[in-house]
């Protein structure tokens, strides 16, 4: 993470995709489009709906945080902050450890070149 000189925190940020069929291995537009998303909302730039609009308006503003995709890995190495992984699993309940554990076949948040 690092400070612009304008005060904006630029955020690199890592997008792992866990798939068990085609259609589950989502595009890097799709990836891409997101973190867009991501940029607007933290930028003041998206409302959110009407009634949304009318209770929270006041409180809208730019957080000065942009999102990018990481351009290496905690060791180095080129990325384009997006990590892909073929599972065998059909589907994950929420907070299961599988997906975070690269040697039970997930991708740990520290990238598998962490794990020894």
């Amino acid at each position: 993470m690092q400070r612009t000189t304008g005060g904006t925190i630029i955020v690199p940020v890592v997008v792992h995709v866990l798939w068990n069929t085609n259609t589950q291995n989502i595009s890097d537009v799709q990836i891409l489009s997101q973190i867009d998303v991501l940029n607007e909302d933290f930028g003041g730039g998206q409302f959110g709906s009407e009634s949304d609009t009318c209770c929270f308006q006041s409180s809208f503003g730019n957080a000065q945080i942009y999102f990018c995709m990481a351009s290496q890995t905690p060791g180095g190495a080129s990325s384009n902050g997006i990590e892909r992984r073929q599972v065998s699993q059909a589907s994950f309940n929420s907070g299961d450890a599988v997906i975070k554990d690269y040697a039970q076949g997930g991708l740990s948040g520290m990238g598998q070149e962490q794990i020894s």
